[in-house]
Parts: structure tokens; sequence; C-alpha cells
């Protein structure tokens, strides 16, 4: 009988030393929602980047188009005046304010220019301002010898004027001279 029972059972010293081959079902199912909790997290993580990114995006467009809208506007493209809600003609997208505003500096007025598109569903508004101080259009100055000179009018777009001729003679880009040698040079 005790043949018998180490025949099926094996010599003394091999119990209690099974082999484990592979892992176990439960670690199988521990490793796989470790896996998906990081996925989710890696997810979370990448919709938010492409959001910022998105929004990031938005801002610069914002920026830039005010810089222009600002710029034509003192370079007299387009008359200054009080604008709300307005499209602009580079992406009609985008809504604009022009204001102006009396500051405390005698001769300067303040232009303001804010560029906004109404939010969507769920987004965060987004505006972008930029101020600008010009010369008062309204106001003359003086010259210091008793003649005034209106300042330009910013309000209307500038006229084109005739180019004026060299009336020395310099022919060479010298020193404006009125004779001697071409291009002002020589004794």
């Amino acid at each position: 009988m005790i043949a018998v029972l180490r025949q099926s059972f094996g010599p003394p010293s091999s119990r209690g030393r099974h082999r484990r081959r592979g892992m176990s079902l439960l670690e199988v199912i521990l490793a796989l929602a470790i896996f998906g909790l990081s996925m989710g997290a890696i997810g979370q993580l990448i919709r938010l980047g492409l959001k910022s990114a998105g929004f990031a995006r938005d801002l610069t467009t914002a920026q830039l188009l005010c810089e222009s809208r600002l710029n034509e506007l003192t370079a007299g493209v387009t008359p200054i005046e009080t604008v709300q809600d307005a499209p602009l003609e580079l992406d009609p997208s985008w809504l604009h304010a022009v204001s102006l505003r009396q500051i405390q500096t005698q001769g300067l007025v303040e232009i303001r220019v804010v560029v906004y598109r109404e939010p969507q569903a769920g987004a965060r508004p987004l505006e972008f301002a930029l101020v600008r101080w010009i010369p008062d259009p309204g106001i003359t100055i003086d010259e210091g010898d008793g003649t005034q000179q209106e300042m330009q009018d910013f309000t209307q777009p500038p006229t084109p004027s005739a180019p004026s001729g060299n009336t020395g003679g310099n022919t060479g880009g010298g020193t404006g001279n009125t004779g001697g040698t071409p291009g002002g040079f020589g004794p």
C-alpha cells in the first residue's frame, strides 16, 4: 500500500513544489485594468492638449486680426469711426469694435480695437484688444513762427501727392550742391 501511495503522489521530496507556467486569470485581469486606466488618462491628456492648441491658434488669429485692423486705422487706410459688433473684412467670422477716447495728455487720443468671436456651446469666450495713442486729428500745431499747421486728419484716407523733383544740380546722389562736379564731389 505504501508503494501505491508513492506512485500516485510521487516521491516525498517533490510534494509542494509545483512549477507555475504562465499567469493566473486574476493577474491578467489586473494587468488589463491597469492598462485600460493608463490609456484613459493618456487619452484625456491628448484631448486637453488639442483643446489648448486650438485656443492658442484662435488667440493668435485674434491678435493678428486686431493688429491688422489697428494698423489700417492709424495709417489712414480706413476712416476712424466708432464701431460695435461689426464683422471684419479679412475674416467675417470674427467681430470687432473700435472706440476713440480723449486722454489726459493734450493732443493725443486713444484708439482701442477689440477683436472677438462669439463662443460656441461649451467653449471659452475669446477676445483680444489693442490700444494705441495717436495725435488728435482735430487740433492744430503752432510751428513757433506764428504759422499753424493742421495735423493729419486720420479720419480720412490719405490723398496721394505728386512726387517732387530735385532742384539742385547734383545728379549722382551727392551732398545737394547746386554746382560743381556731378555727384557733388570735387573742389
